[in-house]
């Protein structure tokens, strides 16, 4: 055999070698050569005098990614250098005589010899040796490169090793620093990156080659690619953890750039644990779950970081620490949280740090903001309690102030809401018409229109806050209120400016529905029709109309003709046939019982099955639809004008999918009221006498509205579960029966009481108190219902209840006494003509007026009625015991005439009270102990209240053991959910830590409070 057929032979035989191993690659990078190849052959046809390339070179060349020094070469020829050592090594223990007759058995057909599993394993494609003719190359282009500079010669040789051997890392990482060398133009940069991501793919763990093609891709725009990148270079796992960090946080804010906004999360997440304190990876992290609308997810790394930094005397000045911008969106993802009471203290305590006032924390047992007022008018407080602190320190960023604002008015605080805004408002509106456009909005989340319109008129008058988004929110507000012109104008205006706004056109086709302006409404609505037709084409036939059934009854009062299959018509005229609207009234009768026959299927299936979503979704919709018909029928409501006006704008909060559907059942409800005014549809006597509407039993429909609003209310939309109820009292077909009157009334009390709206509760309870005057049961359910809470307290002692209250009162005292009483309320009748007139006095009665003055402060009056009700029954242990506290409140109030004489007086009854509840069982005589063991610590007598707290623990199921027996025996034991032991045990721990004896405080604790 002669060299040339020995080297031929040889080559052959590497080829086959080379061939075998590609096949068990990555499928990925064996693709990627087929297009690599392309690349080279296509190479040369590019002109590179391109346009200039836009990228931001100078940030990679910040960066290290770009240079025209040659010295950036040094890597790759040192790569070259180490590739010859590698090939010297391997000729001299490698490649042995043995091998080599393998090679050439294998080559000719004979099996090769089986070889030792041990020693070397799989070799990546990167790592295999380059033929000698490819080292060769490599050495010049190497030459050419880094010492002459000649960068098209090495270009050429540099895809003649690709071309030849397509997995040499050397020649294309060349490439693309020849590509690179020839400017900065954007074809150049494009070809320099294909090669360096070759480069990369041949070796996957070169997690810095990975971060270069990043930075190339975003330069580039390639977002896409860019993330894949730097996805790659974090799973090749750098050995330093900031630069594992910093791929992270650059993937995850590329991905917050450009849309991925979960993976953006998913990765600042993955940096938490390592820097649980930056405040700047905080701040992204809130942006992302803001756009997501998840702020809960970020609040609990805010409230990580917020008590690390706030344990700091005064803030740290620094990079990445909590500052006044960091604090004020921990306060609005609190807000978007609905945590308001949250956000509150959280803003009151962190401005007062900002402010270098954190100590004075005495500010947080006042109920409102008087820190923040801007003069001292109620800022005054006890000159002991005050430190000397400048009048710079009581100012609150107008940032905070807005959400401080808000957060109050969401609680019901509104007076101290609109004092924050009062001072917003007198700033330029320059730097304020975002938050004034938030409190417009705030005002009108909780429906207090009057106000958000106030703002948007302020708003109006900036120029630079004038927009369709403005102009619309003052319309609907407008609407709201009834003035319907107003409301009308701002459509318009909107419409002026886009005169295809689905949404201003809807509004405006309600405005004149609304003022009886039937035929313009039904053309808007037309428009709206064939507006939808021309821009989506896709939606084509989604607008259904329940079958043949309701396209006769569309089609009977529509123009006369067929609707087309997608439930359109072109133009919708008004049909002024008697014989077609007699036919939609049958048409309408029919569907209606049709619909009622499937709202009882649906209910069927919901009793069976009460988790399926789907058929209460499917049942709500189908009910919406009915109550929206019933209450859009004029002969329903005929001497409601304003009652018909308010009940109509019911259409807007019924459960509509879809737009279609929306101006479908407005079309549907324009021809009942055409046909109704041209025909008469409806006779109010006839279903008055018949008992029935559209051939259903008015006893049906009155449970249709009840249940329907029950059913919003489970589902947390009281409002509209109270508008469909004011709706069913505004019409006589129920008002005029008293039990569909009472359970209206009731629904109503059990929807406010579900959604604890104690404002709204406060109308049913009225209504008992004067429909069941002088019964005991009312003044319970008032008691029971207004029992707790914030809100509760406060509506228990409202003005306007005190003095209904106090009308009864007086009402009792003319009834008895025969007299006249200045003031007294009327006495009610029943449907039978009789009331009920007392014959003597109610306890109860002056019991809860009592309460109501208590709970005012109002000390002497309370202890008037708590006498009144003393007389009358001298033995009940909650008159005894209110009588006894109001005493001792009344003696430690400064104007107190003889303080020890009402404590001893208040003593006397509270034993009275404890003598009582003692004869009634265990359980009883422990509540009564605890009690004056808090009138004592109330007094400050905590020796004489140490000895009843531990009466108290002596008493509960976790006291001595011998007690727990004994009451065990008796069958006496106290049920848990009425021990007072862990309330009298932290009343204990308090007195000891007071006192400075820690160790018993300690060992309460451990025994009636640690679990």
């Amino acid at each position: 055999m002669n060299e040339n057929e020995s080297n031929t032979l040889l080559e052959s035989t590497v080829g086959g070698v080379n061939s075998s191993t590609v096949e068990a690659m990555d499928e990925e990078v064996h693709d990627f050569n087929g297009y690599i190849n392309d690349f080279v052959d296509e190479s040369g046809r590019f002109n590179y005098n391109h346009e200039s390339f836009l990228g931001d070179t100078a940030a990679l060349n910040t960066a290290g990614l770009w240079s025209d020094e040659e010295s950036e070469y040094a890597e790759s020829e040192e790569e070259a250098s180490s590739t010859f050592d590698k090939t010297s090594t391997q000729k001299g223990s490698e490649v042995d005589d043995n091998e080599w007759e393998e090679d050439l058995k294998a080559a000719v057909g004979f099996r090769r010899a089986k070889k030792s599993s041990r020693g070397r394993g799989r070799v990546s494609r990167a790592d295999m040796v380059p033929s000698v003719e490819v080292q060769q190359l490599l050495s010049i282009a190497n030459r050419l490169f880094a010492q002459e500079g000649n960068f098209a010669e090495a270009q050429k040789i540099a895809e003649e090793i690709v071309r030849i051997d397509n997995n040499v890392i050397a020649a294309w990482k060349m490439l693309g620093e020849c590509h690179r060398q020839r400017g900065n133009e954007r074809v150049n940069i494009e070809k320099c990156l294909i090669a360096w991501m070759a480069a990369a793919h041949l070796k996957p763990k070169d997690y810095e080659m990975w971060a270069t093609c990043a930075h190339l891709n975003e330069s580039l725009e390639f977002w896409d690619q860019a993330d894949y990148c730097y996805s790659r270079a974090i799973l090749a796992k750098p050995n330093k953890e900031n630069l594992l960090n910093e791929y992270i946080f650059n993937r995850s804010i590329l991905n917050k750039d450009h849309g991925s906004l979960k993976k953006a999360a998913e990765g600042f997440r993955q940096l938490l644990p390592s820097s649980p304190f930056d405040v700047s990876l905080l701040k992204h992290l809130a942006e992302v779950y803001i756009r997501i609308r998840a702020p809960g997810e970020a609040l609990n790394a805010f409230e990580t970081a917020w008590t690390h930094y706030y344990q700091y005397p005064v803030p740290p000045i620094g990079k990445s620490v909590f500052d006044l911008p960091a604090l004020n969106l921990y306060a609005e993802l609190l807000l978007l949280d609905h945590q308001w009471s949250s956000a509150i203290h959280l803003i009151n305590r962190g401005a007062r740090w900002f402010r270098g006032r954190k100590s004075e924390t005495y500010w947080d047992d006042y109920d409102d903001d008087r820190e923040w007022d801007v003069d001292e008018k109620r800022r005054k407080v006890d000159a002991t309690s005050v430190q000397e602190s400048s009048e710079e320190t009581y100012h609150l960023p107008y940032l905070l102030r807005a959400k401080l604002g808000i957060a109050r008015m969401k609680i019901g605080e509104l007076e101290e809401a609109a004092h924050h805004f009062s001072i917003i408002k007198t700033l330029p509106l320059k730097y304020i018409s975002g938050v004034l456009n938030n409190i417009a909005k705030a005002y009108m989340e909780i429906e207090r229109l009057d106000l958000a319109l106030e703002y948007h008129i302020l708003l109006s008058s900036y120029g630079p806050a004038q927009n369709i988004h403005l102009w619309f929110d003052m319309g609907l507000c407008y609407l709201e209120l009834k003035e319907f012109e107003h409301a009308q104008q701002c459509m318009e205006a909107i419409l002026l400016i886009d005169n295809n706004n689905i949404n201003a056109l809807v509004k405006l086709a309600e405005i004149n529905e609304l003022q009886d302006n039937r035929d313009a409404a039904l053309a808007i609505v037309t428009s709206i029709i064939e507006l939808q037709k021309g821009t989506s084409e896709n939606e084509k036939g989604d607008m259904e109309v329940e079958g043949r059934e309701s396209d006769l009854g569309s089609r009977l009062l529509i123009n006369n003709q067929r609707l087309p299959q997608d439930g359109w018509e072109k133009r919708a005229q008004i049909s002024r046939s008697k014989e077609e609207a007699r036919q939609y009234k049958i048409w309408k009768t029919e569907h209606t019982q049709r619909r009622f026959g499937k709202l009882s299927e649906l209910f069927e299936n919901m009793q069976n099955d009460p988790t399926n979503s789907e058929t209460l979704n499917s049942w709500l919709n189908i009910a919406s639809e009915l109550i929206d018909e019933f209450v859009n029928t004029k002969a329903l409501y005929p001497n409601e004008r304003k009652a018909r006006s308010k009940t109509s704008l019911l259409t807007r909060h019924v459960r509509i999918h879809s737009l279609k559907d929306q101006l479908m059942n407005m079309i549907n409800r324009l021809n009942d009221s055409i046909t109704h005014s041209k025909w008469g549809d409806v006779d109010l006597e006839k279903v008055l006498h018949t008992k029935m509407f559209r051939n259903v039993s008015i006893d049906s429909w009155f449970h249709l509205f009840a249940l329907y609003a029950l059913q919003e209310a489970k589902l947390g939309t009281v409002k509209q579960a109270y508008e469909v109820l004011k709706a069913g009292m505004a019409t006589p077909v129920f008002e005029q029966d008293p039990i569909k009157r009472q359970n209206l009334r009731w629904c109503m009390l059990a929807c406010a009481i579900h959604a604890g709206d104690s404002q709204t509760a406060l109308g049913p309870l009225r209504w008992t108190f004067t429909t069941f005057q002088f019964r005991q049961d009312t003044y319970r359910l008032f008691s029971g219902i207004l029992s707790s809470g914030y809100d509760c307290s406060r509506t228990f002692v409202d003005s306007a209840n005190q003095k209904f209250l106090l009308r009864l009162v007086k009402l009792m005292d003319q009834l008895i006494n025969k007299s006249s009483v200045p003031g007294a309320a009327t006495l009610s009748k029943n449907e039978d003509g009789l009331a009920t007139v007392p014959t003597s006095y109610d306890p109860i009665l002056f019991l809860l007026y009592g309460h109501i003055m208590a709970r005012s402060r109002s000390w002497i009056p309370a202890i008037n009625y708590y006498s009144r009700a003393y007389a009358m029954n001298p033995d009940c242990p909650m008159t005894n015991l209110s009588i006894g506290l109001a005493y001792i409140h009344r003696a430690m109030q400064r104007l107190s005439d003889n303080r020890h004489y009402q404590i001893l007086q208040g003593f006397t009854f509270l034993y009275h009270y404890y003598d009582l509840r003692s004869k009634a069982g265990v359980g009883e005589k422990q509540e009564a102990l605890y009690n004056l063991a808090k009138a004592y610590h109330f007094l400050g007598l905590e020796h004489h209240a140490v000895q009843y707290y531990e009466k108290v623990l002596e008493l509960s199921p976790m006291g001595a053991l011998n007690n727990f027996q004994a009451q065990q025996k008796e069958g006496k034991q106290i049920n848990s959910t009425y021990d007072f032991s862990y309330e009298a045990a932290y009343n204990l721990r308090l007195i000891y830590t007071s006192s400075g004896n820690l160790n018993l405080a300690f060992e309460v604790t451990k025994r009636y409070l640690a679990y």
